[in-house]
């Protein structure tokens, strides 16, 4: 069985399972009603089941996968996997103190470690370790604060995925189209106007999907001769939506004097509505840059054009940024 026919049949049950659940989730709340930190665009009740939904999937994909390429070593996966998850539906039902959610981050990132799986950047175990929790925590941080509109978690993951199937590692093609269809299948759910949302369960499950095929596929599958910086601007590149999301609205709330870890309507999906892209558009637009800067991430462009394209998009966004928050202000 090709890897893309596993795809579309993990797609196609996560569909069917996100139809499932609704149907029978009328009592499940949207996180607001436990979490004061989780804020999206649009405030109604729905079923926060999305995530058991792509679980179910992905697990039903990497059986069929690994039985056809045990190399992939997925049991490796279902430690970090499950724990993410299990985070997740502990704030969805109690709604965690940001303190201790990021100890439960902190325990996966060092579960990732513990497994074997863990990035080799420096040569200096320790070293990678630490980067490899610092990796770990922020991609399911970032992830969850992206998770604040229709669409945006599935569509920029699949994006990102999908570039890497295309153009990435051959090795892990299978593996992104895998977490690249349970995306889409969610999608066909999640598109404005939702039927359900992820939860905390399901952007912690992402975000450690995301994160442990970035450290197989991109952080450790260097080409030969570049250096650290390469790497760098590689992951940069692959990552650019969550990333950019993330350092501007830490940066933009630390310098109001706010927390990072208290939600608000600042993100960059916000700020494409406050210039007035309507809500079924942001999705879309964030995926389809997502894709690209997957692309970029394996063009041999050189090192110098690729830090500048990147500087030129780093500041698109701050512009971008800026002009989304004086109409919002106005």
């Amino acid at each position: 069985m090709a890897g893309w026919t596993i795809a579309l049949g993990a797609g196609a049950a996560v569909a069917a399972f996100s139809a499932l659940l609704v149907a029978f989730a009328g009592r499940m709340e949207n996180p607001n009603s436990h979490n004061t930190n989780y804020i999206r665009w649009e405030q109604q009740r729905k079923p926060l089941v999305g995530g058991l939904a792509v679980l179910l999937g992905w697990l039903l994909g990497a059986v069929l996968l690994t039985e056809q390429q045990p190399d992939l070593h997925l049991s490796l996966w279902l430690g970090p996997v499950a724990l993410a998850f299990g985070l997740g539906l502990a704030d969805d039902a109690h709604g965690l103190r940001p303190r201790h959610k990021l100890l439960g981050q902190i325990a996966c990132g060092f579960c990732v470690v513990g497994e074997g799986m863990g990035i080799e950047a420096t040569g200096l175990s320790w070293l990678d370790a630490l980067l490899t929790v610092l990796w770990v925590v922020g991609l399911m941080n970032s992830l969850n604060m992206l998770d604040n509109m229709d669409g945006i978690v599935a569509l920029v993951g699949a994006g990102l995925l999908a570039a890497g199937a295309v153009a990435g590692v051959p090795a892990g093609a299978d593996l992104a189209w895998l977490g690249a269809g349970c995306l889409l299948g969610y999608f066909l759910l999640n598109r404005h106007p939702s039927r359900l949302y992820l939860g905390d369960s399901g952007s912690q499950l992402v975000g450690m999907l995301l994160a442990l095929w970035g450290i197989a596929y991109v952080w450790n599958a260097a080409p030969a001769g570049g250096g650290r910086a390469d790497t760098l601007l590689r992951v940069a590149w692959a990552y650019v939506v969550p990333l950019a999301d993330t350092t501007l609205v830490t940066a933009a709330r630390l310098a109001r004097g706010q927390s990072p870890a208290v939600g608000g309507r600042d993100h960059l999906t916000h700020h494409l509505r406050y210039l007035g892209l309507p809500v079924g558009a942001v999705g879309p637009l964030l995926g389809a840059v997502s894709f690209a800067g997957g692309l970029v991430a394996r063009a041999e462009w050189g090192r110098w054009p690729t830090l500048g394209g990147l500087l030129l998009l780093a500041a698109g966004g701050v512009a971008l940024y800026v002009a989304g928050g004086r109409r919002a202000l106005a």
